[in-house]
This record gives structure tokens, C-alpha cells and sequence, in this order.
């Protein structure tokens, strides 16, 4: 499930530290490190797996380990180290080769970033990079994000504009012991007879703004306008296809270029001296034919100044896209095709909670949160999540 990769970049315009100008700024020398670690588990179950079809099992399980170290330099740079590994076991993927408890069964994924950070002299700017990869056996990514960020004399607006670059090669065989390259697609093992596609590489460009705006003390309001371009293989090679009356697979096929569009807005209130309420609307669009509308309301509640309690709710719904047809249903005639349901029209309900424990001021743990989500889709398709984060300070 890949998915659930390279969603870290949006939110790093949040290393902003907002201070009062000052023109006597003198850069000192402040070293310091911070540790953050994050542990989670996702389990997922479905019938609708796009690997059979459009039917069948998407049972799936994720082991999820991240470790980040931000190491401060002086009062202008830090240094980002990230990296992580996820085990992934999939009963769907297990059926590319029909052959249950196969090498596709289990699989696990890499990646490793790192990045440098600057804050101007009047600490209004700052400005960053980090490359990435990310390996599979069947996935090799190379990636690069970078991003500016600025507020105004008064501090109560805050402007920041991100961009990202993926360039992302599908084939199989790096982590072969016969091979250790890449060497092929990976297609069902039925239809490996032929070469279903010319192409393996998939390049994706995001660029995306973030314009935030203290109305008072009390409330804020954002905007996070954004657009995604990709271009290349866009079709998962190991998804199988059923025209209608064929009994007979054949490869998923999608266009080989796709525009995506979000809008998002969000308005945080506190509401008494103790909680926070935040708002969340976005609107989504892309040129395959889907609209989307993502409402979520979340209230982290300050039971004392070292705990916050956390719950959330998310109501998503989106439209069918142009190119998705259920099990046997498309007339052979459709030039693109594929059974994916994550590409049907679908209403999905999220929920969950979170706590979170801070210290003080000098402690030596920084901050401890766990999260519990529960995610139900109007196709059958539901995930629990339990995270856990732990951010540890040194000097």
C-alpha cells in the first residue's frame, strides 16, 4: 500500500519560530539535539481487492517505524535526519502469484532523508531542502523537497510556499538475491506472457502554499491552496481487470498523466481557556473525474498544562472517477480501465483520539503522544491505527 508515503513535507513550514524583529541579532552558537520517534500499527480488511479484480480480500498489516534527529547548529541552521522502515503484510498482494504465502505476501519498505534548515537574521524567513529515497522490492523512489516560509513585522500573518519532486522507478528486483537491479514489472502470473507496458518510471510534482492569518487572539484562519502534477506509469502492473463476460485478466490501464487540485481551510478558535476547536474544510479536483469534499472537526482539550486530550471526527465522500468499473462490468471498447476502489465513488467516516503528555521546561522528555483512529468506507473497506511519538531533547 503505497499510500501511505511521503505525507511528512506538507506541514514543515510548522518549524517557523516566530520573533520580534531584532537588528542587533547576533548568531550564537546554541547546539543542541532532538530525537523524535514514531511507532504505529495498520490493520486494514476489504473485499474489493484491485489485485483480483475488484474483488476479493485488501486484507493488509503495517509495522510502522520512524526515527527523526534535529540537530541545531547555531541559532540560524539545523541539520534533519530522518528515516524509517515499514513491514507491510498483504493478503491481496499475496494473490499476484495465486500462490498464497508467497514472497508477496510480506514485504518491507525503506527510506532515509536529510535536509538543512536556515533562519534569517531577523527570524522572519526561513528557508530549507531535503532529498529522500524510498525503496521496495518492486519500488524505488528519489525524491526532493524544499520550502520557504516567512510572517510580517506584526506576526499575525504567516505566509509559506512548499514544493516536492518524486521520481519513482516500478521495478522489481533490487532486493532479489539472483539479481540485486531492477529488472522487470511486476504483473500477474498469468499474464507475464506479455509486456504490458514501455514504460516504468512515474514522476510526480507537488507544490503547495500555506497562508495563515491570526484574526485575534483567540482565532486563526488558514488557507492551504495546493496542485499535483504526475506523468508516466500511473497503472499499479499487478492490478488485474475483468471486461464484461471475459473471464480472462488483462492489466489495468490509466492515462499517463494526471492533474490534482486541492483547496483546504481552516479555522482554529479557542473556545474558554482549555480547548481548542478546530475547523477543516477541503476541496479536491483532478482530471480523472473525481471531486471530493473533506469535512474533520478536532478539539484537543488542556486537562492540565502537561496533558491534552485529544478527539477527532472526518467525513470524506468523493465521486466516481471516469475511468473505474466494478467487476466485469466495461465493455471492452474503454480505452482505460481499472477496478481500483480507491477510484470508485465512496463516502468514508473517520474517528479516533489522542493524548498527549508534555513536561516542563528542562525535562527530559520533551513531549509523549498516542492516537487511536478508526476509518469505515461505504464499500467495506475499514483500518484501525494505533500510533504512538515520543520527542526527547538533549543538549
Amino acid at each position: 500500500m503505497k499510500k501511505i508515503f511521503f505525507i511528512l513535507f506538507i506541514t514543515l513550514s510548522c518549524f517557523v519560530r516566530a520573533q520580534s524583529p531584532d537588528t542587533t541579532f547576533v548568531k550564537k552558537k546554541i547546539r543542541s539535539t532532538k530525537f523524535d520517534v514514531l511507532l504505529s500499527y495498520y490493520q486494514q480488511d476489504g473485499s474489493h481487492s484491485a489485485v483480483t479484480g475488484g474483488q476479493g480480500t485488501e486484507k493488509l498489516d503495517v509495522y510502522i517505524s520512524k526515527i527523526g534527529i534535529n540537530h541545531t547548529i547555531d541559532s540560524t541552521s539545523t541539520i534533519m535526519l530522518e528515516g524509517g522502515i515499514d513491514i507491510i503484510s498483504s493478503a491481496s498482494t499475496d494473490r499476484i502469484d495465486m500462490n498464497l504465502s508467497s514472497a508477496s505476501a510480506v514485504d518491507a519498505r525503506t527510506w532515509v532523508s536529510a535536509g538543512y534548515e536556515y533562519i534569517s537574521k531577523n527570524r522572519r524567513h526561513v528557508i530549507g531542502g531535503i532529498p529522500s529515497f524510498s525503496m521496495e522490492s518492486d519500488y524505488f523512489s528519489l525524491g526532493m523537497a524544499a520550502w520557504w516560509s516567512a510572517h510580517n513585522i506584526n506576526q499575525d500573518w504567516r505566509y509559506s510556499v512548499s514544493g516536492q519532486f518524486y521520481s519513482d522507478d516500478l521495478r522489481w528486483g533490487r532486493l532479489n538475491e539472483d539479481y540485486g537491479y531492477p529488472v522487470t514489472l511486476v504483473y500477474p502470473v498469468e499474464l507475464r506472457d506479455s509486456a504490458w507496458f514501455d514504460i516504468y518510471k512515474r514522476y510526480s510534482y507537488n507544490l503547495t502554499f500555506d497562508i495563515q492569518h491570526d484574526i485575534n487572539k483567540r482565532t486563526s484562519i488558514g488557507f492551504f491552496p495546493g496542485f499535483t502534477v504526475q506523468n508516466g506509469l500511473l497503472s499499479t502492473p499487478f492490478h488485474r481487470f475483468y471486461f464484461e463476460g471475459n473471464t480472462k485478466a488483462v492489466v489495468e490501464n490509466l492515462p499517463r498523466q494526471r492533474l490534482k487540485i486541492p483547496l483546504g481551510v481552516q479555522l482554529n478558535a479557542f473556545v474558554g481557556a482549555r480547548t481548542i476547536i478546530r475547523l477543516y474544510y477541503r476541496y479536491y479536483w483532478d482530471d480523472f473525474g473525481i471531486n471530493a469534499h473533506t469535512f474533520s472537526v478536532e478539539t484537543p482539550v488542556k486537562i492540565i498544562p502537561q496533558f491534552v486530550f485529544t478527539l477527532f471526527v472526518r467525513f470524506y465522500t468523493q465521486s466516481q472517477a471516469d475511468y473505474f468499473y466494478a467487476y466485469q462490468t466495461a465493455p471492452d471498447t474503454v480505452p482505460y480501465f481499472t477496478s481500483d476502489y480507491d477510484l470508485s465513488g465512496f463516502s468514508s467516516f473517520k474517528y479516533g483520539a489522542g493524548m498527549k503528555f508534555m513536561t516542563l521546561k528542562g525535562g527530559s522528555l520533551k513531549q509523549l503522544e498516542l492516537r487511536y483512529a478508526h476509518y469505515s468506507r461505504s464499500d467495506g473497506l475499514y483500518f484501525n491505527q494505533i500510533s504512538s511519538y515520543l520527542s526527547v531533547p538533549t543538549k
